[in-house]
């Protein structure tokens, strides 16, 4: 796997790199407590630039936002006492359907 990072700033930003690097995901972590704002906008600019790019996210995430990144169209979440395994393994299969 090949990693791309970025400090960013906005959600635009976020997806016009990912469009311009050609990735196949975008990957988020959060540990401000943003982490439902951030996916919202990242959400909105991937459907505004028109792009198919899965997003998952990683940091501190209290189980309780799970089901509403979930529903906003984050496909995973890994949250405290994950392992970079997990994300690995979920990247992978990702990959694999692509």
């Amino acid at each position: 796997m090949e990693v791309i990072y970025i400090h960013f700033t906005d959600a635009e930003q976020v997806v016009k790199s990912a469009i311009a690097e050609d990735v196949d995901i975008i990957g988020v972590t959060s540990s401000m407590g943003e982490h439902t704002y951030i996916a919202a906008r990242i959400m909105e600019a991937l459907k505004k630039n028109q792009a198919n790019i899965p997003l998952i996210m990683g940091g501190v995430i209290p189980t309780v936002d799970v089901t509403k990144l979930l529903d906003m169209g984050v496909k995973a979440v890994f949250g405290p006492g994950s392992s970079p395994q997990e994300a690995v393994s979920f990247i992978s299969q990702v990959m694999a359907k692509a």
